[in-house]
């Protein structure tokens, strides 16, 4: 087994400088920083970008200065997504075929609760939203209603694989939309 998890900051740090220096061409730091704290999902992403900024720097007889390396690599780097209460609210709502003003109504109906209760669990345990908010964002319920849904959910998880599945599903539409 190889562990394929992100390398850290100070790993990137190191593998550009190893990068560099087996090529025989030196960057300067707050370039190598910019490309290690954008760059983090892989090795290979990693050295793409040192490629490129070697290879316009190249091309361009001179060393690059920190925008021209943010301009290259504009394309690589991932935008940083902000995930919201009520984006996740409406992607639950898009994913079970309500409408979001359903989430928050007072109603029982099966077919509602368990949307409200996975947006509970969801705000509390991606977004660790705390429960009085919880509460009001989803129909002015109290507190202790939101625990006991986070609860129930967590519960839940564990014994039914296909509500697993569900929840991750949400959790990767939050992520693409």
């Amino acid at each position: 087994m190889v562990d394929v998890s992100q390398p850290s900051l100070e790993e990137r740090m190191a593998i550009l400088r190893v990068k560099m220096q087996q090529r025989g061409y030196l960057i300067p730091d707050e370039i190598t920083d910019f490309i290690a704290k954008n760059i983090k999902d892989n090795i290979r992403e990693l050295e793409g970008a040192l490629n490129s900024v070697i290879g316009q720097s190249k091309i361009r007889g001179r060393t690059l200065n920190l925008s021209d390396v943010e301009e290259i690599l504009k394309r690589k780097i991932k935008p940083i997504r902000i995930v919201t209460a009520d984006h996740v609210i409406k992607t639950i709502a898009m994913y079970y075929n309500i409408e979001e003003k359903n989430i928050s109504e007072k109603t029982r109906r099966q077919e509602i609760v368990k949307p409200r209760q996975i947006a509970m669990y969801l705000l509390r345990n991606d977004l660790n939203t705390s429960y009085p908010y919880i509460g009001r964002r989803l129909g002015q319920k109290d507190h202790t209603t939101a625990i006991h849904a986070y609860k129930k959910i967590t519960c839940d998880i564990k014994n039914d694989k296909k509500l697993e599945q569900e929840i991750n599903n949400i959790r990767d539409m939050i992520l693409k939309n």
